[in-house]
């Protein structure tokens, strides 16, 4: 009992505080097996000075609780919040005693609001505050997931993760509305993954999209939902454990992706849950207890209504359970079709047989098909893109720079019949382009460009000189590159980006043409037989992006990359821009290659490897081969001569890119935010005039890279050998759109 007995020594000579302590200690006596553990968390909250008003409001809080067990957990948890925020967040929290759950083991929303308020303490008094209505919704295990929620939203916005905590700001409200959902998915998937790794052996990542409602596939990644809707807290573990295992399927027993050319949407759905089906049966045939773990989703029945997605829905169980009845002659044929194809289970080919069998039949039915609004059920299978050959991005990098490119992406203005509006208008007039530089001469001074003070929040114009600087060719490295060009060129001559264009008159469409409805309904008034060609859909047909990529070659990039083999992160930025090139060459895609550096404000130097309409060809491998390490890295002044570059293409899409390994520096230059803050203007400057900007960043760039280019623009590279599958991951997505 020293602890007890010397926390009565202690407030005995204290007459404000002995008044509340002998309310407290009178209670103590009833719970004698908690007075030292108690008496520890008082004594805990004089050693962080918590102050004489905290100490008053945790005796009277201990004596109306009547529980010194939770009283002293409480304490505890007080003095670790004083110690990292004040004595004011260590008050309220004791204040909120009586409205906290005893039932409930609080002791990891307690550590998560304690790490809160070391990273946030001016927020910490009012995340206290609403401690009680926030663990209502998300439990004990789901509040730390809350407050990083709000971290990651507005870690550097100190009003708006105010607002947040105090459940003022919309993202809060809604994160309160899921229910602890998004906590509870997020916890279970290690165990999830855990099994998924004793399945196969196969390593899995996993991240989350929040706008996302079904799982999606870029092995070896897999998306996940935020939360699945319409699920209790306590099933999403399940969901996410039955996600992964079917993922794994798709690993294990897939055969590569479909072409989805001269499929209608309807088959292309068909076809992605015969697949599923095909692999499923593979993997319970290796594993006959995934059944039990997929059975519980595949909850539907016979007597749903008589539409695509139901039908679909009905097929999918029929497939997965032998057990199933259903009356419909649709679902019959589907399960003969799959029994017939059993012998050839290991051939993929069958699902596209099925699939293309299946809609013809669904055609014939006049049921129709939205695949816009389409949703694949059951709730853990994945949305089909990695099936399809203009869905799957080329690397494991994909799933963040799909997450970025969607950010990013363009609101496309859509024209009818193929006429373009036009509001490209570039802004300011624009300067001369770093062209390449005659023999004999090092440099040119191509114009003088503005810089922004953030100190004096207001633009130096005329402040940088930009020159063009030769580049000596170089001799190339033998590469590898001939596979990965190929593979990549492959994949973007499948994507489709450009103009949308209205298609009248169509057999099928996403909508009712209403001129041509309306002339149907003149013919069939006037007994004559009208044209069934009363739809209309939006197609884009070929690719038009003007693309310019940006390539640091500051002294930085000598450092080398970290690989066995010795390379320099200059040459593993090479080695990506030249496998882009490659592959892109031949595709008619416009595409120019420049290197930077500078050496103070009147010095910044573009190195210019391969302009728009030039061919990737020997001169133009041997200028990138010759870019050299050297100088310094003033990246806004390299962004805005991007930007008036880009402004001179005349493209649906225009898009800056940049490979750089650090923040932006330069000699010139004693404060290290003002660069930063100047290339983040920069960009802002380039989204205004409709010109994407997104960076690839290595070697620690990460912290610069978020300010400058926001979340949604700056893809961190943890491995400079993954940089050229990142590159070519993000032009993929980016062609894609």
């Amino acid at each position: 009992m020293a602890a007890i007995d010397d926390l009565r020594r202690l407030v005995s000579a204290r007459e404000r505080l002995a008044p509340a302590f002998a309310e407290a200690d009178a209670h103590l006596s009833s719970q004698p097996e908690w007075a030292d553990a108690w008496a520890e968390a008082a004594l805990a909250l004089m050693r962080v000075n918590a102050g004489a008003a905290c100490h008053v409001a945790f005796y009277l809080a201990t004596a109306r609780l009547g529980d010194a067990g939770f009283a002293a957990r409480l304490g505890a948890a007080a003095a670790a919040l004083c110690r990292e925020a004040g004595a004011g967040p260590a008050r309220v929290l004791i204040e909120q005693g009586e409205a906290l759950p005893r039932d409930t083991d609080l002791a990891p929303a307690f550590a998560a609001l304690v790490d809160f308020a070391g990273r946030q303490p001016a927020a910490a008094e009012a995340a206290a505050a609403l401690l009680p209505r926030v663990l209502a919704a998300t439990g004990a295990g789901g509040y730390g997931e809350f407050l990083a929620a709000g971290l990651r939203a507005y870690g550097k916005d100190r009003a708006r993760l105010l607002a947040y905590v105090r459940l003022e700001d919309p993202l809060a409200k809604a994160r309160l509305a899921d229910q602890g959902l998004s906590g509870a998915l997020r916890r279970a998937v290690p165990a999830a993954l855990g099994f998924a790794d004793s399945l196969w052996g196969q390593e899995w990542s996993v991240r989350f999209a929040p706008k996302a409602q079904r799982p999606s596939l870029a092995l070896p990644i897999l998306v996940l939902p935020e939360a699945f809707a319409g699920r209790a807290a306590g099933d999403q573990g399940e969901i996410a454990a039955a996600a992964l295992a079917h993922a794994a399927a798709h690993r294990a027993f897939g055969a590569g992706r479909f072409d989805p050319r001269r499929l209608k949407p309807v088959q292309v759905a068909l076809t992605s849950l015969v697949e599923d089906a095909r692999v499923e049966l593979l993997a319970m045939r290796r594993f006959p207890g995934l059944r039990r773990l997929w059975a519980p989703f595949h909850d539907v029945t016979p007597d749903t209504a008589r539409t695509v997605p139901d039908l679909m829905r009905r097929m999918s169980r029929a497939l997965f359970d032998p057990a199933y009845e259903d009356g419909e002659p649709w679902i019959a044929k589907a399960r003969a079709l799959f029994a017939e194809r059993l012998p050839r289970i290991d051939d993929a080919a069958i699902a596209r047989e099925i699939g293309n069998l299946l809609g013809n039949d669904l055609g014939q039915m006049r049921l129709s098909f939205n695949a816009k609004s389409y949703v694949v059920e059951p709730c853990y299978r994945d949305d089909h893109a990695g099936l399809w050959t203009s869905e799957q991005p080329p690397d494991a990098e994909a799933s963040e720079i799909d997450v970025a490119v969607e950010a990013m992406r363009r609101t496309e203005q859509e024209v009818e019949d193929g006429k373009r509006r036009e509001d490209q208008a570039p802004g300011e007039k624009p300067a001369g382009r770093a062209r390449s530089v005659a023999a004999g001469d090092e440099t040119v001074v191509i114009g003088r460009l503005p810089e922004w003070d953030y100190a004096l929040s207001k633009a130096r114009q005329d402040w940088v000189t930009v020159k063009s600087c030769r580049v000596h060719p170089g001799r190339p490295r033998p590469l590898e590159r001939e596979r990965a060009a190929a593979r990549v060129q492959a994949l973007i001559r499948g994507a489709r980006l450009g103009l949308p264009k209205r298609l009248k008159r169509q057999a099928e469409g996403d909508q009712l043409d209403i001129d041509a409805a309306i002339a149907g309904a003149i013919e069939r008034r006037s007994g004559r037989m009208p044209d069934e060609r009363v739809f209309q859909r939006v197609s884009r047909q070929a690719r038009d992006m003007a693309t310019l990529l940006l390539v640091d070659a500051s002294q930085s990039t000598s450092d080398p990359a970290g690989g066995s083999d010795g390379l320099r992160i200059i040459d593993r930025e090479i080695e990506a821009a030249s496998v882009l090139a490659a592959a892109i060459d031949g595709l008619g895609d416009r595409l120019a290659i420049e290197g930077f550096a500078s050496a103070g404000r009147e010095d910044v130097r573009l190195m210019p490897v391969k302009d728009f309409d030039d061919a990737f060809d020997a001169l133009a491998e041997a200028r990138l081969a010759g870019l050299a390490p050297g100088l310094s890295t003033r990246l806004g002044a390299a962004l805005r001569q991007a930007g008036r570059r880009l402004a001179e293409q005349r493209a649906w899409r225009r898009v800056a890119i940049v490979i750089t390994d650090g923040e932006p520096f330069d000699v010139d230059c004693d404060d290290a935010r003002y660069l930063t803050e100047d290339a983040r203007h920069a960009v802002q400057e380039l989204r205004a005039q409709g010109i994407d900007a997104f960076a690839l960043g290595m070697n620690g760039a990460t912290a610069s890279g978020v300010r400058i280019f926001g979340r949604g623009g700056f893809i961190p590279v943890a491995r400079a050998e993954a940089l050229t599958a990142a590159l070519a991951g993000l032009y993929f997505r980016l062609s894609a759109r």
